[in-house]
């Protein structure tokens, strides 16, 4: 996808879960063996690519965000969130060590004992809280 033309994306779910929808039994051979990567021209939220994001990323949540949408809404120009809206870094609670870009974006925006608190807990806050 070329996005040479694009003025911004903007990131939404339709149902009641916001996430980045990995699936680990496919995407962890991949990045083993090095094939994980973002197409040319592509968005890469997480500037994992190594290239810069020069277009504006807008993220809205609605229901429950959890763990990599927490990461997507973290590497956001502007997250939107309903008022309702709950957000938990679930990894912990399913046996996987807290990774990718919530480590390193959390701490920053949530200061260092909040965000140990909820990804060493899984712990649930809500989007005043988030705010």
């Amino acid at each position: 996808m070329n996005c040479a033309a694009l003025r911004c994306a903007v990131l939404f779910a339709h149902g009641e879960n916001f996430t980045a929808g990995l699936d680990m039994m496919d995407l962890a051979p991949r990045l083993a063996s090095g094939q994980f990567g973002y197409p040319e021209g592509g968005i890469d939220p997480f500037s994992v690519s190594g290239a810069r994001r020069r277009k504006p990323l807008i993220v809205a949540v609605r229901g429950t965000c959890w763990t990599a949408g927490i990461e997507l809404a973290l590497a956001a120009d502007i997250a939107i969130a309903a008022s309702d809206t709950q957000f938990a870094q679930l990894e912990v609670l399913r046996g996987i060590p807290p990774s990718g870009g919530a480590t390193v974006r959390f701490p920053l925006v949530a200061g260092w004992s909040d965000a140990m608190r909820y990804m060493l807990t899984g712990d649930a806050f809500g989007a005043e809280e988030a705010l």
